[in-house]
């Protein structure tokens, strides 16, 4: 049997500031006095300029056929677009193709994801498709529904609920459900503290990819001294763009206590996480750069990394960049 309830009404999101407010209001009024080919006009100019409304209020005229032949697919396209830029609404009908299989196959875990999605920006009816989904064992769902717990959103925040709902969809192999319930036994929360439980989930989660386990993983393995286990895992989260794990490899490369001192390489991880957008890895680098440690000394280049973290607020890169510039 196909759902319903699909979302129907178009309105103002008055939370988002958008310059072309009238505009889209006038879309609003055309689509409501049935004017529809205006209405689609007006919509198809602001959703290819990523206002969010829009694009949920296009997915809804190719949705039902309003003004436009029915078309589950440019609907579908439409409500991604505003789903991905963070329209609850849209999230909520782009679920509802999915797990209707309309415009494309039926798909339960992109259905709970955007369920999910919809539910933690507050949609009540969201909030009860994810919570019966998780009731009937999938995964994502699952998932989804341990975050709700453990935020508190749409129902009271309750620890234990959330840990009962990541381990049901960590045993089904949920990667995100089981990086969280390693954070819940790393923690103690919803459960007894546990290093070593919590140890076994990151590295499950870790060996299927995911760059916050890998980094955790190898915190908890430079507290128990395995070193290179602990290197090795910081290095896969690393080259995923983890922050985190680059400061960590570049500060164990130029410390040189369980590595050999190598400062090419520690300034290598430091400039990944400055191109990253990291104010203290900016400011580093720019000192690297100043003072040829690991880099050819090149003051512009030092400028020009102490700018990047200032512009960050980093007081102490702007006094840098002073000190290099009055030099």
């Amino acid at each position: 049997m196909k759902l319903n309830q699909k979302i129907i009404i178009l309105c103002l999101y008055l939370i988002i500031p958008i310059v072309s407010k009238a505009d889209f209001t006038e879309g609003v009024a055309a689509y409501k006095n049935n004017d529809y080919e205006n209405a689609i006009q007006i919509f198809e100019e602001l959703a290819k300029e990523n206002d969010a409304r829009a694009q949920f209020a296009l997915g809804l005229m190719y949705d039902n056929g309003n003004g436009v032949e029915e078309d589950k697919e440019k609907a579908l396209k439409w409500y991604l677009a505003g789903a991905e830029n963070g329209n609850h609404k849209a999230q909520y009908n782009l679920a509802m193709l999915y797990h209707n299989g309309e415009g494309t196959d039926v798909e339960e875990a992109k259905a709970a994801h955007w369920y999910g999605k919809a539910a933690m920006a507050g949609n009540k009816d969201a909030f009860n498709r994810i919570h019966k989904m998780a009731e009937e064992g999938v995964p994502t769902a699952e998932f989804y529904v341990g975050n709700l717990y453990r935020i508190g959103k749409g129902v009271p925040k309750n620890p234990k609920h959330a840990f009962g709902w990541y381990e049901k969809s960590a045993n089904a192999k949920f990667t995100r459900a089981q990086y969280n319930l390693a954070l819940l036994y790393a923690n103690g929360l919803g459960i007894t503290k546990n290093t070593n439980l919590a140890k076994d989930w990151y590295e499950k989660a870790a060996r299927a990819g995911n760059s916050k386990a890998q980094y955790n993983l190898g915190l908890i393995l430079l507290d128990q001294k395995s070193y290179d286990q602990a290197t090795a895992w910081l290095t896969k989260a690393a080259e995923q763009n983890n922050i985190k794990a680059q400061i960590a490899l570049a500060q164990i490369y130029e410390e040189g206590e369980i590595v050999t001192r190598n400062l090419s390489t520690a300034a290598k991880w430091y400039l990944r996480a400055a191109k990253s957008g990291d104010p203290e890895a900016q400011n580093y680098v720019g000192y690297l750069y100043s003072e040829g440690l690991g880099l050819e000394q090149d003051s512009e280049t030092a400028l020009f990394w102490f700018s990047k973290a200032a512009k960050q607020g980093l007081e102490e890169a702007a006094s840098n960049k002073k000190l290099l510039s009055d030099s």
